[in-house]
């Protein structure tokens, strides 16, 4: 109804899950709510911004990164009901930069490091 309303106003369509439902519910929950949300929503002549609002710095990083993942991966043209989402591999951030420093293709400068609160982890 949204993504119809959307079209006929051309205008935006602006969606997505609000903080208590993300931080609560389960992560099955969260997942099959956001797939629901963009398969639904994501055909349409305007564009659709999926959103998470007001995210609590307590709630459960893996769970907010797969919700992320999932809006991605529902939200791509080709994906369909029938798609299943597997969450990627968890990579903390300190063994991003461990990653980073080792394989620096880009040639980054990492001397922030030596100012920072993980100078002692790297």
């Amino acid at each position: 109804a949204c993504r119809k309303l959307a079209d006929e106003y051309n205008t935006a369509l602006m969606t997505g899950l609000d903080a208590p439902f993300l931080e609560f519910a389960p992560e099955e929950e969260v997942i099959a709510r956001v797939k629901e949300i963009m398969l639904a929503c994501k055909k349409g002549s305007t564009p659709l911004t999926f959103g998470f609002k007001c995210l609590n710095p307590k709630a459960d990083i893996r769970k907010m990164r797969n919700a992320i993942h999932a809006a991605r991966f529902y939200g791509r043209p080709d994906a369909r009901e029938e798609n299943v989402f597997t969450a990627p591999a968890y990579v903390s951030f300190v063994e991003f930069l461990k990653y980073k420093k080792e394989h620096n293709l880009e040639g980054y400068g990492f001397e922030w490091l030596d100012k920072s609160g993980l100078k002692g982890l790297l």
